[in-house]
């Protein structure tokens, strides 16, 4: 599981703050370390559970997040992506929108901000 290619913890919980929710095939959950004595925090596929409950998030894959995007978005030449010095950079009408390491959690900051502006019309 390449790790750039489905959200970090952080950017999963943003999605979640923002209330969007998302079908996924992975997710962050809450596990006890025995030998730590303490609890961490791992990225697994999902086996089965429908919904995630307390500290548990989804983990969306790129094209989870992707897909979720409006067509307009994506008929719109005003969107770029390129990756630099190690980051993503979103611009959206020449503006940087998002600078993340992950590419999926700047589609994530994307998502949010599109659904935000869409939510002020």
């Amino acid at each position: 599981m390449n790790p750039n290619n489905y959200a970090s913890l952080e950017a999963s919980k943003r999605l979640a703050e923002a209330g969007i929710v998302l079908e996924t095939e992975a997710g962050w959950y809450k596990i006890y370390r025995p030998g730590c004595h303490s609890f961490d925090m791992v990225r697994s596929l999902r086996s089965g559970n429908e919904k995630f409950y307390g500290d548990n998030f989804p983990a969306p894959s790129m094209t989870e997040v992707w897909r979720e995007l409006p067509e307009e978005i994506m008929e719109d030449d005003s969107l770029f992506c390129v990756k630099s010095g190690g980051k993503t950079l979103c611009y959206y009408h020449g503006k940087m929108q998002f600078s993340c390491f992950n590419p999926t959690d700047a589609l994530i900051d994307l998502l949010i901000w599109v659904k935000k502006e869409a939510s002020h019309e």
